[in-house]
């Protein structure tokens, strides 16, 4: 039985090793804390209507937009997000060519 009991114990170990690893890797590189600042939450800039947004924001609430608002919602700097909060942005009255969200370039 302790052979058995070791194995697992190992394997258990393993996978928490692993797992530690795979965290400190995604903290520290490429994209994480050495590189770029990663986007962590949302701001206080609340959006309820079609704009261009140059920190992170969150609709307030679901966007209907007009023909004259295509894109819809713009982004205007890099390194910003735009949390939906299980809103969305209905663009059926501008047609079939919409663009609801445009990065402009923006990464």
């Amino acid at each position: 039985m302790e052979g058995v009991a070791m194995t697992r114990f190992e394997r258990t170990t393993a996978k928490i090793l692993a797992t530690l690893f795979g965290l400190i890797v995604t903290l520290l590189g490429g994209e994480g804390l050495l590189g770029k600042t990663p986007v962590a939450f949302a701001g206080p800039n609340p959006i309820g209507a079609c704009r261009t947004i140059t920190t992170n924001s969150t609709l307030a609430a679901n966007i209907v937009a007009t023909p004259t608002q295509n894109p819809c919602i713009v982004f205007g700097a890099d390194n910003i997000a735009l949390f939906m909060d299980d809103h969305t942005i209905d663009m059926r009255a501008v047609g079939l060519g919409a663009v609801a969200i445009e990065t402009a370039g923006q990464y």
